[in-house]
């Protein structure tokens, strides 16, 4: 009857208590879990940006005539998707062409993601204001349209490339999962397009002052 008080024998209390703490436990190395695969993805990233720099200096050094220092000094102080084109496009024209028949928002989506390997570096992938309204400037980021009025939806943003949907908040921590796989694709045919136009110059060296080298 709902009308008397409920009892369990103690032996059942006791049974729930230990289903409760294994929950608990469950629970806990879930978050734990989700916290150690987060710090995998954020380690892939950046890595995958060190090999994209560590090729470009390579570029620097072995096309562009460029001394091993100055190549490293260059893509320390510059933006490496700005830089990366500039030296494809000095290697040879064909290669950005390529790039962008391939895939036409590749350079741009290397763009956002420096963009983003800076707020982790900065700001632990934290959302600040600034990141966000330049990354809607910059249309990486794009807002939802309400359907009765077609008015922006102003609560979040969408990033706005086809490869992921993620939404995006200010004050909210970036979770790089979902971002590492199409940067890892995207940047290792970025390479194997370079590595085809450069095979053919590899024994043509450019010779050019346009990066300062001696």
């Amino acid at each position: 009857s709902l009308n008397k008080d409920p009892s369990i024998s103690n032996e059942r209390a006791k049974e729930l208590a230990q289903a409760i703490d294994a929950t608990k436990r469950k629970l806990n190395y879930s978050k734990d879990q989700s916290f150690v695969v987060g710090q995998l993805h954020k380690l892939e990233f950046l890595s995958i940006f060190s090999h994209l720099e560590a090729y470009v200096e390579s570029l620097l050094v072995e096309f562009l005539c460029m001394s091993k220092r100055d190549a490293a000094a260059k893509v320390r102080r510059g933006s490496l998707p700005e830089l990366m084109i500039d030296v494809f496009n000095d290697i040879d024209s064909r290669i950005v062409e390529t790039i962008t028949s391939f895939d036409d928002e590749a350079l741009k989506f290397v763009s956002f993601c420096h963009r983003l390997r800076n707020l982790h570096t900065h700001n632990l992938g934290i959302v600040t204001e600034y990141f966000y309204k330049e990354s809607l400037k910059s249309d990486f980021l794009c807002h939802d349209l309400y359907a009765e009025t077609s008015e922006p939806v102003l609560e979040y943003a969408r990033l706005n490339f086809k490869y992921s949907d993620y939404v995006f908040g200010i004050g909210r921590h970036v979770n790089l999962s979902i971002i590492s796989q199409p940067f890892r694709l995207l940047a290792r045919e970025i390479v194997c397009i370079s590595e085809v136009f450069c095979k053919e110059k590899c024994n043509k060296p450019i010779h050019t002052t346009a990066y300062g080298g001696t």
